[in-house]
C-alpha cells in the first residue's frame, strides 16, 4: 500500500516510483483518486512522480524508431499500457536516477550522445542520457550544446525547451546557460525554456540558483514548485500548485495545455510541432482566450475545438489550416 506522511526525499522518490510503476500498468478508479490526492499534498510529490515516469520512458523509449514523439501519455481510466511501454515496478522502486541510468547504459538501453550538440526536429521529443549520469528531455525544435569538464558541467540552451534531471555531484556544478542567464544546480530536476528576450525556469525537484553571467550574487534561489521568468530585463518569480507544475511539463507527454492563453499564442505553440501550420484570419479572433488539453501533433483537432468554442470557421488546405 502507498501511504503519505512525513517523508524525506528518498521516501518520496520510492513512493513516486511505485506510483509510476502502477500507472504504467493501469490504475483502478480508487487508485487514481489516491494518486491525485498524494500528488496534491506536496509540490515535491508531483515533481518526483513526473521524474519517475520520465525514467520509465527513458528506459523503454530510448531506441524507438519513431522520431515524431517518443513520449507517450501515462495510461488513464484503467487502460492497460502498451506492451512496449511496460517497465517492471521492481526496477523503478528505490532506484536513484544515477543508478538507474548507470544500469541502463550497462544494458545498452540508452544511447549515449558523444557529439557536443544535440537537436530535435519539428515534432520530435528526444530523451537523452548524458555522460555524467544526468538525463535531459528536449522539446520540439530545440538545441543544446553539452560540455562535460572535470570541474563543471555546462549546457548551453541554444533554442527551445529542455528538462534536466541532474545527477548529484557537488564537486561539479551543473549549469544551463541561455543568453546572459545561468541556472546552477548540483542534483535536482528543472526545466528551462528559451524566450524571445529571456528565459523561464520551472523547478520540479530540489533547488536551483539563477544568476546573470558575471554577476556577483544570485538573482533568485528556486525550490521545487517555483517558476522564474526573466524577460526584457524584468524578473518575475512565483509558486505553482502541483497541477500547474504538471501542465508546464505536459509537452513531455506530447500534449499542450492551454489555460486561458490568447488563441494567437496557442497557435504559435502548436505550430512548433507541425508542418501543417494554423493561421488566424483576424487579430480579434487571435485575442480570444482558449482552454483545454490537446495533442501537440494534432493541429486539426485544436482547430476544430476552437471553431466550436469560439464560433469560428475552419478552412483546410494541404499545408495550412485557416481559422476565420
Amino acid at each position: 500500500m502507498i501511504v503519505s506522511g512525513a517523508e524525506d526525499g528518498n521516501a518520496i522518490d520510492r513512493i513516486a516510483a511505485e506510483w509510476a510503476g502502477r500507472s504504467l500498468l493501469g490504475l483502478a478508479p480508487e487508485e487514481r483518486a489516491a494518486l491525485a490526492a498524494w500528488r496534491a499534498a506536496d509540490p515535491r510529490h508531483a515533481g518526483s512522480y513526473l521524474r519517475a515516469v520520465a525514467i520509465g520512458k527513458l528506459a523503454v523509449k530510448a531506441h524507438t524508431e519513431d522520431r515524431q514523439a517518443v513520449a507517450e501519455p501515462v495510461p488513464a481510466h484503467g487502460e492497460a499500457a502498451p506492451r512496449s511501454f511496460v517497465l517492471s515496478r521492481r526496477r523503478l522502486l528505490g532506484a536513484p536516477l544515477a543508478v538507474s541510468l548507470a544500469l541502463a547504459v550497462g544494458l545498452g538501453v540508452y544511447h549515449q550522445f558523444m557529439a557536443d550538440r544535440i537537436s530535435t526536429e519539428r515534432g520530435e521529443i528526444r530523451n537523452v542520457a548524458l555522460s555524467d549520469g544526468s538525463a535531459a528531455v528536449l522539446n520540439t525544435v530545440s538545441t543544446i550544446d553539452v560540455r562535460m569538464e572535470p570541474a563543471r558541467r555546462t549546457i548551453d540552451l541554444v533554442t527551445g525547451q529542455a528538462w534536466f534531471d541532474v545527477a548529484h555531484d557537488p564537486a561539479r556544478p551543473f549549469e544551463v546557460h541561455h543568453g546572459d542567464m545561468i541556472v546552477r544546480a548540483t542534483g535536482t530536476a528543472f526545466q528551462v525554456s528559451a524566450l524571445q528576450d529571456g528565459m523561464e525556469v520551472v523547478v520540479t525537484e530540489g533547488t536551483v540558483v539563477v544568476l546573470r553571467a558575471g554577476g556577483a550574487s544570485p538573482i533568485a534561489q528556486l525550490r521545487a514548485g517555483q517558476r522564474l521568468t526573466v524577460e526584457q530585463g524584468q524578473v518575475q518569480q512565483r509558486s505553482l500548485d502541483p497541477i500547474h507544475v504538471e501542465q508546464s511539463l505536459a509537452w513531455q507527454q506530447g500534449m499542450i495545455v492551454l489555460d486561458g492563453e490568447p488563441l494567437a499564442a496557442a497557435v504559435e505553440k502548436v505550430n512548433r510541432y507541425n508542418d501543417i501550420q494554423i493561421e488566424i484570419a483576424t487579430a480579434q479572433l487571435g485575442s480570444r482566450r482558449v482552454y483545454g488539453t490537446f495533442r501537440a501533433r494534432d493541429p486539426e483537432g485544436l482547430a476544430k475545438a476552437v471553431a466550436i468554442a469560439l464560433d469560428a470557421e475552419v478552412e483546410k488546405t494541404d499545408d495550412r489550416i485557416l481559422l476565420k
